[in-house]
């Protein structure tokens, strides 16, 4: 399923960031983390990626979480050390989707 739009959401307390209803069939139940090339965000790829060999630690594998009928993606503190990810709890960010993946960026930062 290719994912476009984007959607602003807040980074909550515990680093989780809620996904569209419109997207959450096409993302599975886990997605691959990595670093963007800018503005100190991240990709978001759909479970059923595979990491390209002798890359495997460019990429975090994260199980989704089910809070309320949401899905929550956990950016967890080993993710955001490896990949300086500063966006702070409370935030505005923003998910865009770029076809075969999702991208999350501090809002307005695009």
């Amino acid at each position: 399923m290719p994912f476009y739009g984007e959607w602003e959401r807040t980074l909550d307390a515990r680093w989780r960031v809620a996904l569209p209803t419109k997207i959450q069939k096409g993302i599975g139940h886990k997605v691959f983390l990595a670093a963007t090339d800018e503005n100190g965000g991240l990709r978001i790829l759909p479970g059923t990626f595979k990491p390209p060999k002798g890359e495997e630690r460019m990429f975090h594998e994260v199980d989704l979480r089910k809070r309320s009928g949401s899905l929550l993606i956990l950016i967890g503190g080993d993710v955001r050390r490896q990949f300086r990810f500063s966006i702070k709890p409370h935030s505005k960010v923003l998910l865009v989707g770029c076809g075969d993946h999702l991208e999350l960026y501090p809002a307005g930062s695009r």
